[in-house]
């Protein structure tokens, strides 16, 4: 006798009916059946972490995801290819070229677009190069936004509070030199206007340390290379 799958309606707890698929297996022994395994059909499937993580480590299928989800969950492996490539090479959609776009096509035909069908999160027709999102594909959208939100945050940081120097580190918005240099620009101008303590250099020379200042602070980048 072999294993057998049938359907029958359980009762919970609350009193609500609801469908089961109950998976039955011959006993080697006296060939009676035992069941297995109760699983409820309104049971949404999870992925597991490994596949959650897989999936989300390649920016590309990343930006699958991103591209499906703001097209209705659907799109063509042309336009998805090229929207991809004008993304990665930051240029518009009519800025790239063949080989751009191409590079990107094969790596979604070939690897991307078939690991996201095999997990599960996309049907992927490759006939007529279609790819509809599935409803496992709701899992990946808070890792997404999450790091849509990060992006948008750190954008939103460097341009309101300075600029990002090329160790990493964020300066302020203003440098110092600006500050300084505009520091004597405000004592000459006091200097020339006869305020107490200021007034004990002549124009010429409140002149003369206005232009060392701004030299000073022009060669400033030479020596710092």
């Amino acid at each position: 006798m072999t294993g057998e799958t049938f359907t029958e309606t359980l009762g919970d707890a609350d009193g609500i009916e609801r469908d089961a698929t109950v998976v039955a297996a011959p006993e080697p022994q006296n060939e009676t059946e035992s069941v297995v395994a109760v699983v409820p059909d309104d049971v949404e499937p999870e992925l597991a972490r490994d596949t959650l993580f897989e999936l989300l480590k390649n920016q590309r299928r990343r930006d699958a995801l991103e591209y499906l989800k703001a097209n209705d969950g659907w799109a063509t492996l042309s336009d998805m290819a090229e929207h991809i490539a004008a993304k990665e090479n930051d240029l518009p959609l009519e800025g790239i070229n063949s080989k751009q776009r191409k590079r990107v096509y094969i790596g979604l035909y070939q690897c991307h677009l078939p690991k996201m069908a095999e997990a599960g999160v996309v049907d992927y027709d490759k006939n007529r190069g279609t790819i509809q999102l599935n409803d496992l594909a709701a899992q990946l959208y808070p890792y997404l936004d999450a790091e849509e939100n990060a992006a948008r945050t750190t954008e939103a940081d460097v341009g309101t509070t300075g600029t990002v120097a090329a160790d990493g580190d964020e300066t302020t918005g203003v440098p110092v030199e600006s500050s300084a240099l505009a520091g004597v620009g405000v004592a000459a101008l006091a200097g020339v206007a006869g305020v107490p303590g200021f007034e004990l250099l002549s124009p010429t020379l409140w002149a003369v340390v206005c232009a060392l200042s701004m030299l000073v602070v022009a060669a400033l980048p030479a020596v710092r290379t």
